[in-house]
């Protein structure tokens, strides 16, 4: 079978379950007091001073970018920001982080310098210090971000979803998509102005990761959470996966935003269930909660409940119909 064929998703199960069938694998997760390791957005083990949290992720031109066609500052910003966002939705503070540049031969310097500039400005804003990396020479350009945190036990985790939990999200997802299509497209779009197209520039390109509402997630009690990468359905989907465990969906409570519907009417709400890059959190929270989360976080929305049921199901509530969800559009490298 051809990995194209296979997926992204089977490929990290089946290392997954690669090293869980390895006894030395197994003994060195005992030896160190390792708490979690493939298929989480961190992996985590214990230290005299709390869980080392360790995330990495990488960006490779025309997989996720196309040099000739973006701000190289930005692209530097968002190669942080994606590992950022993993550390957050454990509940943790980043710390350090190493990056790993392949470079063009040809690539100009400059275009290094501005690449550089943005991984800077990205980590000094989430108090990140870079603390090494390697280069080596690429036919493509792209950037390894390897990034380490710190969190108290308990974890957030997204296998820790439990019955008759609130399932919310910590802001809008969509206008990253929204920003994706309007970089891609070659014809003049309806209602573009000069304020969403900054906003879905924003959105795709420069994501905030939500470091802060993690830590005020765990602080409330929340036990699960993962970061939306891939698409909100696509993330729940895993997360149910994960906790063994089905959900209820209202499409209502499924906020868009406006300005995505004014440019995109017939696709506004495609995009913000199966869109990717989002970098909210989407989390679990027990109902009694709900007042804490509407003070301490504003911007969320509660869109459904989690139910017992068959594991990874999602039954969607829309115009009084219920629907079971079987495909998921999200982002796969392999799809």
């Amino acid at each position: 079978m051809k990995i194209n064929n296979f997926g992204e998703f089977n490929i990290i199960e089946y290392i997954s379950n690669t090293l869980s069938n390895d006894a030395v694998q197994n003994y060195l997760s005992e030896t160190i007091g390792v708490e979690i390791d493939v298929g989480d957005d961190t992996a985590a083990w214990q230290t005299q001073s709390g869980l080392q949290l360790a995330t990495t992720d990488t960006m490779v031109d025309n997989v996720h970018f196309e040099i000739g066609k973006s701000n190289l500052m930005d692209i530097g910003w968002k190669s942080v920001a994606t590992n950022l966002s993993d550390i957050a939705s454990m509940g943790g503070t980043p710390t350090t982080a190493l990056i790993t540049l392949g470079l063009p031969g040809e690539m100009e310097l400059q275009d290094l310098k501005s690449l550089y500039q943005g991984i800077l400005e990205c980590a000094s804003t989430y108090n990140t210090k870079i603390v090494g990396g390697d280069i080596v020479k690429s036919p493509v350009l792209f950037i390894t971000v390897a990034m380490y945190g710190i969190c108290q036990n308990p974890t957030l985790q997204r296998s820790l979803l439990k019955d008759e939990d609130l399932i919310g999200i910590t802001g809008l997802t969509g206008l990253s998509k929204a920003g994706l299509e309007l970089s891609k497209s070659q014809d003049e779009l309806p209602n573009l102005t000069e304020y969403n197209t900054q906003l879905f520039y924003n959105a795709h390109f420069r994501p905030q990761p939500k470091i802060n509402e993690g830590k005020i997630l765990k602080e409330l009690g929340s036990t699960c959470a993962m970061d939306i990468s891939d698409g909100l359905f696509s993330d729940l989907n895993k997360m149910l996966i994960a906790s063994q465990i089905s959900a209820t969906i209202n499409s209502s409570c499924i906020p868009i935003h406006p300005e995505i519907s004014k440019v995109f009417p017939n696709l506004d709400f495609e995009m913000v269930t199966n869109g990717g890059e989002d970098y909210e959190i989407l989390f679990g929270i027990s109902s009694d909660k709900i007042d804490k989360v509407k003070s301490l976080l504003p911007d969320s929305h509660i869109i459904g409940k989690a139910c017992s049921g068959e594991s990874g199901v999602i039954e969607l509530i829309k115009d009084g119909k219920t629907y079971k969800v079987n495909q998921f559009n999200g982002w796969d490298h392999f799809k």
